[in-house]
């Protein structure tokens, strides 16, 4: 299971938005910003998951999304610790 989550990385930025939607919308009662925040986590979580189910015949092969992913990733430092929280979790 530890190596099929391997890589994963805008899988959990995903899983985040997708948590962090529905408090908006459950505490706050912010149903389109939350609604649109959710939707944008499973947009997340369905590319990253393609990109995984592509890799296994083109190892070589990014969705846009991970390249976009790449790139934030270095610029933003909360992206990097929602990173190093996700790895402790899953062991890696």
């Amino acid at each position: 299971m530890e190596k099929w989550f391997k890589g994963f990385h805008h899988f959990y930025l995903g899983i985040f938005l997708l948590i962090a939607g529905f408090v908006l919308m459950g505490l706050y009662g912010w149903y389109w910003t939350g609604g649109f925040i959710a939707l944008c986590g499973v947009g997340a979580v369905v590319d990253d998951l393609m990109q995984h189910f592509k890799q296994r015949k083109n190892p070589e092969y990014h969705s846009p999304l991970h390249r976009l992913y790449g790139k934030i990733y270095s610029k933003f430092a909360f992206i990097r610790w929602l990173n190093k929280i996700a790895d402790k979790i899953l062991g890696k």
